[in-house]
């Protein structure tokens, strides 16, 4: 279940208090390389909002092939305008709590903070104001009643027509959070979970109608007596309105076509491909490769989307992608962390 991978993956990123880690290959001591832990694009996709920890070494040492180390990490949260590639906070917000999205509604992100050894509770960042308007801490403080303990919360989808975001605690209660005040008020339970955005790419579907899959690690799409001569691995359509991970979700048509999201490799999915394909032929229009680098813990297949018009905003774990969706062509590509040879240039 993809909610228990987010579980596993907080638990893995949480290093607040002194851990070991056994690792082939790490860097001594010091700050290691960023680790992406969250993203979403706002709602009118103008920008795109994420999450990472650095982990900071200040234990290290090798037995055998085996690396050990220990350290703290501390949680950091970026906006990205998508249309000028800036980042709008001059100094990203951050957080001994690790800190994780949950949803974006108009300008309040919803995250969900965890302490190490003491609870999880929500917090909520303001877009326009670029501070965050209650904290986990404060959202506590203001309500006493409601417990918030070592238990992972979940977000719900907001049906009731009122603002605010809707999580359920340990209680079992669900409690609509008011955004101007950070009160929480017992509402009816809506039971559609929200997909926490730590989450592996839920903009996906396994089928689309018409269309059948072949067999084989290469697999080519068949309609009717047409089969594509493009071949593919582990082919996915896109359902980029989709905001759960759901196989029977629709796909996205876009002027007769449709996109493929598929590994470039069997080995990994670092190396993601995006194809847009022809409904009626099935006669590949272009296949693109998304730049993504490498990252010690292999932590991919995260990506996010968001269509407007013409052009497709594509997110995973190291870049910000503007494509031209009538000819493949990446019109931009904006990175989310900054190397040492970035900050020269």
């Amino acid at each position: 279940m993809v909610f228990h991978q987010s579980i596993k993956s907080i638990s893995s990123s949480l290093l607040a208090v002194i851990i070991l880690i056994a690792l082939n290959s790490c860097s001594a001591i010091g700050k290691q390389p960023p680790e992406w832990t969250s993203g979403m694009f706002s709602p009118d996709g103008k920008y795109y909002v994420y999450t990472w920890s650095e982990f900071f070494v200040n234990q290290y040492s090798k037995r055998g092939n085996a690396t050990f180390r220990s350290g703290s990490s501390t949680s950091y949260l970026q906006i990205i305008d998508c249309n000028t590639g800036k980042k709008l906070l001059q100094e990203p917000f951050k957080s001994k709590n690790l800190l994780t999205i949950s949803n974006i509604e108009n300008n309040h992100v919803w995250l969900v903070s965890y302490n190490i050894s003491k609870y999880w509770a929500p917090a909520l960042f303001n877009i326009d104001r670029l501070q965050m308007t209650y904290s986990a801490e404060d959202i506590m403080k203001m309500n006493p009643s409601v417990p918030m303990k070592m238990h992972v919360i979940q977000f719900y989808k907001n049906n009731s027509g009122k603002p605010g975001g809707i999580f359920e605690a340990v209680d079992g209660r669900q409690y609509l959070i008011n955004p101007e005040t950070g009160k929480f008020s017992v509402i009816t339970p809506s039971g559609e979970r929200i997909n926490e955005k730590d989450d592996d790419c839920y903009q996906i579907t396994d089928r689309i109608e018409g269309i059948n899959l072949g067999t084989g690690t290469r697999i080519k799409m068949i309609k009717g007596k047409v089969q594509s001569k493009d071949d593919f691995i582990n082919p996915h359509f896109l359902a980029i309105d989709e905001n759960e991970l759901d196989r029977r979700a629709s796909p996205t048509i876009y002027k007769n076509n449709f996109f493929v999201l598929s590994p470039a490799f069997t080995s990994d999915k670092r190396e993601m491909q995006l194809s847009c394909i022809q409904h009626d032929n099935l006669d590949t229009k272009w296949i693109i490769s998304l730049p993504q680098n490498e990252n010690e813990n292999n932590k991919y297949n995260k990506e996010r989307f968001f269509l407007n018009g013409d052009q497709m905003l594509v997110a995973n774990t190291s870049n910000v992608c503007k494509i031209d969706v009538q000819n493949g062509r990446i019109i931009t590509s904006y990175v989310l962390f900054e190397t040492k040879d970035d900050k020269k240039n």
